[in-house]
């Protein structure tokens, strides 16, 4: 498929100018604005640092104290409030984990691995089979080794399952493991979310 028209823009090559450049104004009348810009863009700055900081130490004893009282009550509990301000939230969601990573999560959670991990499959279209209009119109048709790898991106992984949330929060056992999975690297949980009540 030729780009017509387009071709002629999409072969133009465009260089960035150099900053020594670009037109200089001295505008007297805008310094006290350019200054007072200046200077809420770096409060602006310092602000999110701040907030960030702020957050992951919220975070990080709302956790830990939420992990204790489930553990506590064997009860899972999803969301605390901090000095009757804040919420936080721990979300069941954690990040897509290797499939080379699970003999190390079977080490670490013996038989219980397929109760809180399973695996996922996903299969997208690769740039080349996009281009293939008949595939598209065909695709129940075109199935064949040979073509897997031509036409196709597969991707596998393993996810936790609500099991293994749950028993993190609710099983003492299951939150020593959970910890040591954490830890390593193997299984990495979204980030909690703060609130304003």
């Amino acid at each position: 498929m030729g780009l017509g028209r387009f071709s002629k823009a999409a072969s133009k090559t465009t260089t960035k100018a150099k900053k020594d450049d670009k037109p200089r104004f001295a505008v007297p009348e805008l310094s006290d604005a350019v200054d007072q810009w200046l200077e809420a863009k770096k409060m602006q700055q310092d602000g999110k640092s701040l907030q960030t900081a702020a957050e992951n130490s919220i975070l990080d004893e709302a956790e830990s104290r939420r992990l204790e009282k489930s553990l506590d009550e064997s009860k899972n509990h999803g969301t605390v409030v901090i000095n009757d301000k804040i919420m936080v939230s721990a979300k069941n969601a954690y990040s897509a984990i290797s499939e080379d990573s699970i003999d190390d999560l079977k080490e670490i959670f013996g038989d219980e691995v397929e109760r809180f991990f399973k695996e996922k499959t996903s299969i997208s279209f690769s740039d080349e089979a996009l281009k293939d209009e008949t595939l598209i119109d065909k695709i129940a048709d075109i199935v064949g080794d040979e073509n897997i790898d031509k036409f196709f991106v597969v991707k596998q992984c393993f996810v936790t399952t609500d099991a293994f949330h749950d028993a993190r929060s609710t099983d003492s056992a299951t939150a020593a493991k959970a910890k040591e999975a954490m830890d390593s690297g193997l299984v990495k949980p979204h980030k909690s979310a703060v609130r304003k009540l």
